[in-house]
C-alpha cells in the first residue's frame, strides 16, 4: 500500500491500497510516497476524509485515520508567569491556589458545537485535584478547577468523551511553581 502525502500541509493526494501506483503519477514538489499504517485495516474511499499523523518524513512512513468529525480543546486561565518563561501556564505550587479548565468541544472548523451535551472524562496525569473528574457540556463547553500540589511540578489535564471514536480527546499542560 502507498499514498501520495503533501509535505506542506500534510493531505494525501493519492492512496493506492494495491501498491500499484504508475511512476508517471509519482509525487513531484511538496508531495512524496509515503507508506502508511491503516488504523483498523481501513479502505479509504474519500480522502478528503482522510488524515495523516505520525509522520516520519526520514522513513517516509506516517499513519492513515479518518478525519475526526469533533475534538475537545483544553484551556485554562492561567498564564506563563515567567521565571523562566517556558511557554507553560502556571499557577503556585501551594495546595490551594485554583485556576479555571475550560472544555469546549469542536468541529473540525474549529466552530462550538453549541447543542454538545457529552459528558467530559477529565484525568490529571501528575498531581493536583480536579473538582470534579466528570461533567456534562453545557452549549458546547464546560469547566473544571484545577487545585495545585504543595510540590513544584508539570502535569497534564486531559479531556475525553468515552467511547466516542469520532471526537478527539484533548490536554493542557499545566505548571505548579
Amino acid at each position: 500500500m502507498k499514498i501520495v502525502l503533501n509535505e506542506s500541509n500534510n493531505t494525501v493526494e493519492q492512496y493506492d491500497p494495491g501498491d500499484r501506483l504508475d511512476p508517471a503519477d509519482w509525487p513531484q514538489g511538496d508531495s512524496h510516497l509515503y507508506t502508511p499504517t491503516v488504523d483498523g485495516g481501513t479502505v479509504f474511499t474519500d480522502l478528503s476524509e482522510v488524515e495523516a499523523y505520525n509522520i516520519d518524513d526520514q522513513a517516509k512512513t506516517c499513519n492513515l485515520r479518518n478525519k475526526t468529525k469533533y475534538y475537545l480543546e483544553v484551556t485554562t486561565d492561567a498564564v506563563d508567569s515567567g521565571a523562566p518563561i517556558d511557554g507553560i501556564p502556571d499557577i503556585v505550587a501551594n495546595g490551594v491556589s485554583t485556576c479555571t479548565i475550560t472544555v469546549k468541544k469542536k468541529d473540525k472548523n474549529g466552530d462550538v458545537v453549541t447543542d454538545a451535551t457529552d459528558t467530559i472524562s477529565a484525568a490529571l496525569s501528575n498531581g493536583g485535584s480536579l473538582d470534579s473528574y466528570s461533567k456534562a457540556l453545557v452549549s458546547g463547553e464546560i469547566t473544571f478547577t484545577l487545585t495545585s500540589e504543595a510540590q513544584k511540578k508539570i502535569t497534564e489535564v486531559h479531556a475525553a468523551v468515552d467511547g466516542a471514536s469520532d471526537i478527539e480527546s484533548g490536554f493542557c499542560r499545566m505548571q505548579f511553581k
